[in-house]
């Protein structure tokens, strides 16, 4: 099972958007595991804390997503992001971003822009289906 933050099903298809608020600099690596985020609290005190990439998280919810669509003869790309919604967020990456995208609450325009703007890849058919199989 997974726990997948956003489903959004619609004329330019499927997309898993994972959904982070955390607050100060996030640091990490797109083809690392752990990403990293550090903070500044009320008394100036820095605090650093590990955490799974959420590219990563992705990837695995588009796997399984795929996988159950598939086994309901759904056959259809599945897009992935991560949104870091928090407007104290900065995001720091190294790498490539491969297919997962990684956008932040300064670039809430581009999230929409990449969800709506695709070639249409679903029918209403298709749409309806999926949206039945997921409720």
């Amino acid at each position: 099972t997974s726990e997948i933050d956003n489903v959004v099903v619609g004329r330019t298809g499927v997309f898993i958007i994972e959904v982070k608020n955390m607050k100060g600099s996030i640091l990490g690596d797109c083809a690392s595991r752990q990403w990293s985020q550090i903070k500044i609290d009320q008394y100036d005190i820095e605090h650093q804390k590990e955490f799974y990439s959420p590219i990563k998280q992705v990837g695995t919810h588009i796997y399984r997503l795929a996988n159950y669509l598939r086994d309901n003869r759904i056959f259809t790309h599945i897009n992935g992001a991560v949104y870091f919604a928090n407007r104290q967020t900065r995001v720091h990456l190294n790498g490539k971003e491969n297919d997962i995208p990684v956008f932040t609450y300064k670039s809430t325009n581009a999230l929409i822009n990449y969800i709506t703007s695709g070639e249409e890849a679903l029918n209403n058919k298709q749409i309806e289906k999926i949206i039945s199989l997921l409720t």
